[in-house]
């Protein structure tokens, strides 16, 4: 379980540290603070999903998770309206990952933790073009996840059921140049950074990678700082909850930036005038 405390804190220390897009000199962070916020910017697919939303809101079908999220395999039963509720990915941050997939265009995506389907719906539907692949250690997710994409006509979809660890270092030696990585399994410090190892030699020369629940837990946390410190001219901006990681940005050396929304601290659009 996550701990309230800490997480209170770990936000604190970043409304603190962070800068609004005013702040920000690198155009390239400038481009993806800019995508990531255009919330006025809209889609039709953003009505599409909102049915989707809305269908498994309503959703009463109980289930036994079979949960490899958070650590050791745990089982417990809840509703899929309930699991939603307290997992699917944001409406904002779904809309986002869109936006910035529309920038990007990647050939090939890759996410570790399908879930409900929803983070590789938004990934899948901005460049239909791109092929996802996607891996889920609950059968029963998979499956809805499957239906999820069925429902919004998205084929470039391939879902990949089974415990991550044993799935991803079959999969990887069958994969192309990975363009994308969204990074939301197993949330242990050992997990994630053992699941970067594996994927980094598969990584395209100028790969984003996605990492939700940032502050989940130090751990966490701890795993995306020492990923970030790993990589040589690279740009990382975090977003409270999660981080993008841009490979081989054109930056003469690393940038590490905390973004916040510009109505969280609307004083510095005076002082960048």
């Amino acid at each position: 379980m996550p701990n309230k405390p800490w997480q209170a804190l770990a936000t604190l220390q970043f409304y603190y540290q962070a800068k609004t897009v005013y702040q920000v000199h690198s155009p390239l962070a400038y481009k993806l603070i800019s995508l990531v916020e255009d919330v006025d910017k809209h889609y039709y697919f953003f009505d599409d999903f909102a049915e989707i939303r809305q269908q498994v809101s309503m959703d009463s079908t109980r289930i036994t998770r079979m949960d490899f999220g958070t650590g050791p395999l745990t089982n417990a039963s809840t509703t899929i309206r309930r699991f939603a509720g307290r997992a699917a990915l944001p409406k904002s941050r779904g809309e986002a990952y869109f936006r910035l997939m529309t920038w990007k265009k990647p050939a090939f995506i890759l996410e570790l933790g399908t879930a409900l389907g929803y983070s590789a719906a938004y990934l899948g539907a901005a460049h239909r073009r791109s092929a996802v692949h996607t891996l889920e250690g609950d059968p029963f997710l998979a499956n809805y996840a499957r239906d999820v994409f069925a429902k919004l006509g998205l084929e470039n979809i391939a879902i990949h059921p089974g415990p991550i660890e044993k799935v991803l270092p079959s999969l990887l030696p069958q994969l192309p140049p990975i363009d994308v990585v969204h990074m939301d399994a197993n949330h242990t410090y050992l997990a994630t950074m053992e699941y970067f190892r594996q994927i980094k030699p598969h990584l395209s020369a100028d790969a984003m990678i996605i990492m939700d629940d940032i502050r989940w837990s130090r751990g966490m946390l701890q795993a995306w700082k020492e990923i970030i410190r790993e990589e040589s001219k690279s740009l990382a901006v975090e977003f409270d909850q999660w981080g993008l990681l841009s490979l081989n940005a054109p930056v003469k050396e690393s940038i590490h930036i905390r973004s916040i929304p510009t109505q969280w601290k609307p004083w510095t659009v005076l002082r960048s005038i």
